[in-house]
């Protein structure tokens, strides 16, 4: 998909589709920048952004809008990203910093490629052949599952949490070692 860069079609789109709290500015790229929230208005069909957001000061919500590709997201998210219920399979162009929680449960994510540096919190749907430790950039952790999977949830989360907010390969080492133990081993991996 071609991106908008033109920045009266970009307005157009805007009023047409967005709901804004905050001042907008649109540099002459065509990136858009919010010192408020942003919320795309949910149950639209769009595979992808239709333009690219710098930075956002508070919240960013693009759920439920069945995105493949979160290409155009902000770079930056001051307070909380979510792009739950969409057709995500990896975190590739989301935000590199979010202030507070980046939440993308209801997707079925075969990668966390593109995890944030910053986050304080990381919420996910888990999945037996998910790889995890890049989880831990985040300072919390809450895999969610139904059914029998929150026992299975509250046991991963359990483990991750112990080393969550860690850069530290000693410490994703060991990790993936418990992770392993406990017989989790696919999501034992980077």
């Amino acid at each position: 998909m071609v991106m908008l860069t033109d920045p009266d079609l970009i307005k157009k789109n805007l009023k047409k589709y967005w709901i804004t709290k905050g001042n907008i500015t649109i540099s002459p790229a065509g990136v858009v920048n919010c010192t408020g929230n942003v919320n795309f208005l949910p149950h639209r069909e769009v595979a992808a952004l239709p333009f690219a957001w710098g930075k956002v000061d508070g919240d960013f919500d693009v759920s439920l809008v069945n995105l493949q590709s979160l290409q155009g997201c902000p770079s930056q998210v001051g307070q909380n990203f979510d792009a739950t219920q969409n057709k995500l399979k990896s975190l590739e162009h989301g935000p590199l910093r979010v202030g507070k929680t980046y939440k993308v449960w209801g997707n079925d994510l075969l990668s966390l490629e593109g995890m944030p540096d910053h986050c304080q919190e990381f919420s996910f749907r888990y999945d037996t052949h998910l790889p995890l430790l890049q989880s831990l950039k985040a300072k919390k952790i809450r895999p969610l599952g139904m059914g029998n999977q929150r026992f299975i949830c509250q046991q991963i989360g359990a483990i991750l949490n112990k080393y969550a907010g860690t850069n530290n390969s000693a410490d994703i080492l060991k990790c993936a070692s418990e992770l392993n133990e406990a017989g989790f081993e696919a999501n034992a991996e980077w």
